[in-house]
């Protein structure tokens, strides 16, 4: 054993990071793969509480090694309630056909809360290695050497304010040159999720989905256990199979980590099976519409994930009588209309991606009345959205505003293509006029001759706050979903590449720093020399 490694390199190639290990004067090479399940068009599996850690070692000796692995874990569970709450902690190990770990619980005492079992964190881990021949200890608290036992107690309990670790082991021995590789799984379950007080959301979705198929971390370890390899080699298959490209590394790697998002605590899953996302982590609750239809990753790796979105709560929870529907969900019932926009053109996507017509034709009147709703923003009819709304900018400006113009065209575009596939001829005819319209004067009104405006409102004028004639970054956003979708052009081939080129020209900055101190130092001089110490 080494107390610390000379070399650790860190490749990131999503869903799977793997973790190389370097010591010139180690006898082994060591390289750790480390993954949660991640399976395209499988929401249920990929969605699974646990982590894989496959460990692979190299014997570059010319004798056999004995080697043992060994894993441990800490007993956290109800990690903000359990001393308030006075309960205790155990650990159990337990051997099964397939994987042998340590079960991490929860005791009520009698002098603690009898309603402990409601907190929010109340739940269990698990610790395993997936293997007949591994062994494990409940207790190995205490010593750093302590956590590399192989022999100890089967159970322990111990207080919330005690530390209580167990580990698994697995000795095995490796011939020269061989490599040999083991896998092991931590594994969790929490099944009390809600938001806040819980009371907003209706009692169907209070909870966490996974604990419709799993009542512990244990019973999550066995399925991980019993289905190691399909799920392993299903994930692997998909990491290879985006990585195998003649595309830059690090633009695959740019447009695909986000999705990362799906597996942190940004986004839940309700036991209702009903997906729910913060803006971002704790701030800003409830599928935000005007910052979620952005992503296009989630469409197409988990096309069944978004229809239900689409379905459950845009065109649910959230669609009014006047077609507005509510940006956050339950939580801010307001519509912003390039959120709006959004979620039409998502409608169209989801449609796209679905194996037949029953999405389309189930929502169609839903998405005709949001759709309507885009054409009565349109005040004085020239196919350009002009009433003050709410949009991902938290501000509301008033005039006709290049990308949230565009956005609408776009949005509208697409809900054109849905009346023709439903035959509903007459609102076709509708919303080919608005775009059409929308087209011509935003490229005659709009455009400077480089790229998109922002037109003052005719009364107020600049009084009011908006971007007006500096190059935003969004101004041919509506063209980037039309590409997205597979529909013709909503804006000039010619004008939307010189936008292109205005933002690469006025917009992109190698090195921002200098740009932000110069900020705050004709903002706040005082503050900027502070900042420096002076």
């Amino acid at each position: 054993m080494c107390d610390d490694w000379e070399e650790v390199a860190f490749e990131a190639t999503y869903p799977v990071a793997t973790i190389t290990y370097s010591e010139k004067h180690f006898p082994f090479e060591v390289v750790l793969q480390a993954y949660s399940p991640f399976i395209p068009l499988d929401e249920d599996k990929s969605g699974l509480p646990a982590t894989i850690f496959s460990i692979g070692i190299k014997n570059n000796t010319s004798a056999v090694a004995n080697v043992v692995i060994c894993g441990w874990l800490e007993n956290k569970a109800a990690l903000h309630t359990a001393a308030t709450n006075r309960v205790q902690r155990v650990n159990t190990v337990f051997r099964d056909k397939d994987h042998t770990g340590v079960f991490s619980t929860l005791e009520k005492t009698g002098f603690g809360n009898r309603h402990a079992d409601k907190s929010f964190d109340f739940g269990t881990l698990c610790i395993a290695a997936l293997g007949r021949n591994a062994g494990a200890v409940a207790d190995v608290s205490g010593t750093k050497e302590a956590l590399f036992q192989t022999t100890g107690p089967e159970t322990a309990t111990k207080s919330a304010q005690q530390k209580l670790i167990g580990n698994v082991t697995e000795s095995l021995s490796v011939s020269p040159g061989d490599t040999v590789e083991r896998h092991f799984v931590i594994s969790w379950h929490t099944p009390n999720f809600m938001i806040h007080d819980g009371k907003v959301l209706p009692e169907a979705d209070r909870g966490r989905y996974y604990d419709n198929s799993f009542k512990n971390a244990k019973e999550v370890a066995a399925y991980v256990a019993g289905n190691f390899k399909e799920l392993s080699s299903t994930t692997l298959l998909w990491k290879k199979t985006w990585y195998d490209s003649t595309l830059p590394y690090w633009f695959l790697e740019r447009t695909f980590v986000n999705i990362a998002a799906l597996a942190t605590t940004t986004s839940h899953r309700f036991r209702s099976g009903r997906y729910w996302a913060w803006e971002g982590v704790g701030a800003c609750e409830g599928n935000c519409t005007h910052v979620w239809q952005y992503a296009q990753a989630p469409a197409r790796i988990f096309p069944a994930m978004e229809r239900d979105n689409r379905e459950r709560v845009d065109l649910g929870v959230s669609l009014q009588e006047n077609g507005g529907i509510w940006f956050r969900g339950e939580y801010d019932k307001r519509p912003a209309i390039d959120g709006q926009a959004g979620r039409i053109l998502g409608c169209y996507r989801e449609h796209q991606l679905s194996r037949d017509h029953y999405f389309l034709e189930r929502n169609w009147t839903k998405i005709k009345k949001a759709t309507q709703f885009i054409l009565n923003q349109d005040r004085n009819n020239d196919g350009m959205e002009d009433t003050p709304l709410e949009n991902t900018l938290d501000a509301i400006w008033d005039g006709e505003i290049a990308w949230i113009v565009g956005l609408c065209i776009a949005a509208v575009k697409a809900a054109q293509a849905m009346a023709e596939e439903m035959e509903d001829t007459d609102f076709a005819r509708v919303c080919k006029k608005y775009v059409e319209a929308g087209k011509k004067n935003m490229e005659e009104k709009l455009f400077n001759g480089e790229y998109f405006i922002h037109r003052p409102d005719a009364e107020k004028g600049r009084s009011t706050l908006g971007s007006y004639n500096t190059c935003h970054i969004d101004q041919v956003y509506g063209q980037s979903w039309i590409w997205q979708v597979g529909l013709e052009r909503v804006l000039d081939k010619e004008k939307t590449l010189s936008a292109l080129r205005a933002l690469w020209k006025y917009n992109f900055k190698e090195d921002v720093g200098p740009y932000i101190e110069k900020k705050i130092k004709e903002e706040d001089p005082m503050h900027w020399r502070e900042k420096r110490g002076w």
